[in-house]
């Protein structure tokens, strides 16, 4: 990270450089509200406590997912789509320059992949961001919006890895 080794940066201030979004979160019993409100964990006092600006900066991410309506809701009882935008919102109160995103669509049905695409797409455009956007090709449904969209055509800040997956055969042909 700027000619600086990130395993001797501390985890507290790594955490406000690089977000992460893993491919699969729990869904605890806490509102989509609380869930959000983890992302500002690296940005609060000795305190623990979230100011005002924590707050707003939650509100924002939600709005920013079109999750607003959904943070009284517990996160438990979401549905697929829902939750992952919550998850994003997650991501983007954390306010970091680096955000990774690992088959954040693998899970969601094709309409709830193409909405999730669309949220992403505008983000870097808000201020600078490095979206780094794992893909599996051959198994994920947004993977057909990609190829259809041509990656090429998406935003240079936007950086997808495509992840091919290789079938090996464990059968022989000897006798």
């Amino acid at each position: 990270w700027k000619d600086e080794n990130l395993a001797s940066v501390p985890p507290q201030e790594r955490a406000r450089r690089i977000a992460l979004l893993p491919q699969t979160m729990p869904a605890p019993h806490i509102t989509a509200f609380d869930m959000t409100a983890f992302g500002r964990t690296p940005h609060l006092g000795i305190s623990g406590k979230l100011t005002e600006a924590d707050r707003e900066k939650v509100l924002a991410a939600l709005g920013k997912v079109r999750a607003e309506g959904l943070a009284d809701r517990f996160v438990d009882t979401l549905s697929g789509g829902e939750r992952q935008r919550v998850n994003l919102a997650m991501i983007l109160a954390q306010d970091t320059p680096c955000i990774l995103l690992d088959e954040p669509m693998a899970h969601l049905d094709p309409v709830y992949a193409a909405e999730f695409l669309e949220l992403l797409l505008p983000l870097r455009q808000e201020k600078s961001i490095l979206l780094v956007l794992l893909v599996n090709l051959l198994t994920n449904p947004a993977a057909v919006l990609l190829c259809h969209l041509g990656i090429h055509q998406l935003p240079v800040e936007l950086t997808v890895i495509a992840v091919e997956a290789y079938v090996y055969s464990s059968f022989s042909h000897e006798p």
